[in-house]
């Protein structure tokens, strides 16, 4: 004879979002600036691709049967001048994404692109997302290319920049790392040593603890075999879990202290 559990019965879940804090986002900002945002009108735009957009699916009813509607009202990023637009923000994003300072020449070849794509037919918005593709699909952004003409055994502050960065956080140098790489400071040891403990103080640095265990100890492994019920009957899944945050707080506390 079965058993009969309490239980919450579902008709539909219907989700707003995502919400943000501003509009436009942090993220358009970050590849935009402050360009204004315009309606993309084909008769003002002649021979000119609009931005694409993914049809929206209605809410409601099956999956399959719902045919997504078609966009309507594009809108998008507008310039009045868009190589000089290209170039700065260009000029912005290279250095971020390359972690290091960006030869003008090098900038220039990404400018050449949407310069490109625009003689091609793209509107200014597609031309860019076509230039930050190029540059996130570059081993420059991919890889952590230093210096080569440093002298053996010591590299520039960028590159310790980011060697730091990389090491306790799992991310790219935040914009005081970048500011002390500039002015070239950070290889001062007690610049070095105050940016160490601000980063081990910083949340992200618990990226760290738990890649860093998890190699050094093989806590990534922890659930690779199955445990015996017969000779461990009072084993559970919350212990497992328990064992590995455990670890990750005792050495947490040796950092912290």
């Amino acid at each position: 004879m079965g058993c009969t559990v309490p239980g919450i019965a579902c008709d539909y879940v219907e989700i707003e979002g995502p919400l943000y804090e501003s509009w436009p986002p942090k993220s358009h900002v970050r590849l935009f600036g402050d360009l204004p945002l315009v309606e993309f009108k084909a008769d003002k735009h002649p021979g000119v691709r609009p931005p694409p957009r993914q049809p929206i699916r209605p809410i409601g009813g099956h999956w399959a049967d719902n045919k997504p509607e078609p966009v309507k009202g594009v809108w998008t990023v507008h310039s009045e001048q868009p190589l000089v637009d290209a170039d700065r923000l260009l000029a912005d994003f290279l250095p971020r994404a390359f972690r290091r300072p960006v030869a003008d020449t090098v900038r220039q070849e990404y400018v050449a692109q949407v310069a490109a794509r625009l003689e091609a037919g793209d509107c200014f918005e597609s031309a860019m997302r076509w230039a930050y593709r190029l540059a996130l699909c570059s081993p420059d952004f991919l890889y952590h290319v230093e210096q080569p003409e440093q002298p053996p055994g010591r590299i520039d502050d960028h590159a310790l920049a980011r060697r730091l960065s990389y090491f306790l956080w799992n991310s790219l140098p935040d914009e005081r790392l970048r500011d002390l790489a500039a002015a070239g400071k950070l290889h001062e040891p007690r610049i070095l040593t105050e940016e160490v403990e601000r980063m081990l103080a910083d949340e992200r640095s618990q990226r760290f603890v738990e890649d860093f265990l998890g190699q050094w100890l093989k806590l990534r492994t922890i659930g690779m075999n199955d445990v015996d019920k017969d000779l461990y009957p009072e084993f559970k899944k919350y212990l497992q879990d328990s064992m590995v945050q455990e670890t990750r707080a005792y050495f947490r506390e040796m950092l912290d202290r």
